[in-house]
């Protein structure tokens, strides 16, 4: 897709790749998943998905997004191959936890193991790729909806999601990839190569985030700095991690995605314990 676009290599590129991987271990795996596997890489593949099309929506209807890509075509295509395998490397190490979780034996022991440290492990993982992906989604939504009638004089958003931080999609955006190792971790075992792949990969898209962050605060700070709202609105309200009494009324969201990852299986397996998925 880079050589189409080069600025597709961390847009369209990215969403995609999650979709290609989950849907490849879910395919290729000979044993059959747990309900925590599943909910694993189903979730990356939601994941990738509502990214994939929210990116190629914005492109084909968002102002200006198509003259935005076209510009940064700055690089011929075949000297965009390092930019490619370096990029395509990350995206590996990023998602690994997937395909690791789903060939070791915690992902295959059947539907569920009831009171092991493995199964809380896991579903505490998923619970936060939900909280993660519930954040991340609904920013993105909010933001993209006051766009459309935003005034000259509030061009940023200040609702929702947007109260606890102020760039809450990129916080919700780390909050999943979180999730996604801490839910295989499991998995790994005392293989070396899963924890130094998924560390890597966490560690690189915290890394990008924060990154993200800094370059968009200064890029408001010259824009909006001077406006009085702004700086009521900037002063208030976190740049990226919520505050702790924020995280704490969010906890009942949490809860409620642990009971459906968690006490649903349990209850299904007292149902028929010779289920097997």
């Amino acid at each position: 897709m880079a050589f189409l676009r080069q600025a597709y290599v961390f847009s369209l590129a990215y969403g995609l790749s999650a979709i290609l991987v989950a849907t490849t271990v879910i395919a290729q795996t000979a044993m059959p998943l747990n309900y925590l596997a599943m909910l694993h890489s189903g979730g990356l593949a939601v994941w990738g998905s509502r990214m994939f099309f929210f990116l190629w929506r914005r492109l084909i209807k968002g102002k200006g997004y198509k003259d935005k890509f076209k510009a940064l075509d700055k690089t011929p295509r075949l000297k965009r191959l390092p930019l490619i395998l370096s990029t395509s490397l990350f995206y590996a190490l990023l998602m690994s936890p997937a395909p690791y979780f789903a060939s070791s034996a915690a992902a295959t022991c059947g539907l569920w193991n009831w009171g092991s440290s493995s199964s809380l492990v896991s579903s505490a993982g998923l619970t936060l790729m939900a909280y993660g992906f519930w954040v991340e989604a609904l920013a993105d939504y909010q933001k993209s909806t006051h766009k459309k009638v935003a005034t000259t004089g509030q061009l940023w958003v200040q609702k929702g999601e947007w109260t606890k931080s102020r760039h809450a999609n990129y916080f919700g955006e780390i909050v999943f990839w979180i999730g996604s190792f801490v839910a295989a971790a499991p998995g790994f075992g005392r293989r070396p190569i899963p924890w130094l792949a998924g560390s890597f990969g966490l560690a690189g898209i915290v890394a990008v985030m924060l990154s993200a962050t800094k370059r968009l605060e200064k890029k408001q700070e010259e824009t909006y700095g001077d406006i009085a709202s702004w700086q009521d609105y900037a002063a208030r309200t976190p740049a990226l991690w919520p505050t702790s009494s924020t995280i704490a009324k969010d906890a009942f969201r949490a809860l409620i995605i642990y009971f459906v990852c968690w006490m649903f299986p349990f209850e299904i397996t007292n149902l028929n314990s010779k289920a097997v998925w």
